[in-house]
């Protein structure tokens, strides 16, 4: 029996889905290499009159980063503050977001459909503990890479909000009296505070569901080892 739909505790994954994604992540790719061809295209320099070019979009987050504040050869800054959502900086983080996420999902879709093909093969050679191991080790791994993801994004919105905490410190040093700009900035912090609570959640959740599954692999290890122990003190009788 051929395999070609993968079914997960959370989704189920047909050959068409994985095309799909892949479409995906070639649009997404694409999409990025415009963008690197585009910022490229800016001369954009740092702020030691340096030309910046970068290959990836990954490299020209890490520019934005570490080597600005960057601007436009009329001398027009790129704000690239974390308060500006319309910056080149966040516009070129979209792009990376979109790409990064599509190739997650390739991953994960192609590494679930070859689990199962595999447990399909081990069910019928009859080897139903295999099968079972596979299972459990594949939720394991399945939920430390979602660990992964999340504990990730954590990070990087922990690092965003350092950002727009350290903007409306000079913000209130430079023009304490523009409300419009340190109200923004309070309420970009303040959303990201509240998004930051609701993804612990979901990292607790994803932490007590992967101790879960490790849990069923060492109880079908132990399960495993002493019906083996039990077959070969049989055999020895």
């Amino acid at each position: 029996m051929a395999v070609d739909t993968v079914n997960t505790t959370n989704s189920t994954y047909t050959q068409k889905d994985i095309d799909n994604f892949q479409t995906t992540y070639d649009s997404a790719q694409s999409e990025a290499e415009a963008k690197v061809k585009e910022l490229n295209g800016l001369k954009l320099t740092d702020k030691d009159g340096k030309t910046v070019e970068c290959k990836t979009v990954d490299e020209w987050m890490t520019a934005f980063k570490e080597r600005g504040p960057l601007k436009y050869t009329s001398g027009n800054y790129v704000l690239g503050g974390p308060n500006d959502k319309n910056s080149v900086s966040n516009l070129c983080k979209q792009v990376c977001d979109k790409l990064n996420n599509a190739q997650q999902n390739l991953e994960v879709a192609k590494g679930q459909f070859q689990s199962m093909k595999a447990m399909d093969d081990l069910l019928q050679s009859g080897d139903l503990m295999g099968a079972l191991f596979l299972l459990c080790s594949t939720r394991s791994n399945n939920m430390q890479d979602s660990l992964s993801a999340k504990i990730k994004a954590m990070q990087e919105r922990n690092n965003n909000v350092q950002q727009m905490n350290i903007a409306l410190g000079q913000q209130y040093a430079k023009n304490p009296r523009d409300d419009g700009t340190i109200k923004q900035i309070e309420g970009n912090i303040s959303k990201a505070n509240s998004d930051s609570q609701l993804e612990m959640i979901q990292v607790n959740d994803l932490v007590t569901k992967k101790n879960q599954a490790m849990d069923m692999l060492s109880n079908l290890t132990n399960k495993f080892s002493q019906t083996m122990s039990n077959i070969i003190g049989n055999m020895g009788r």
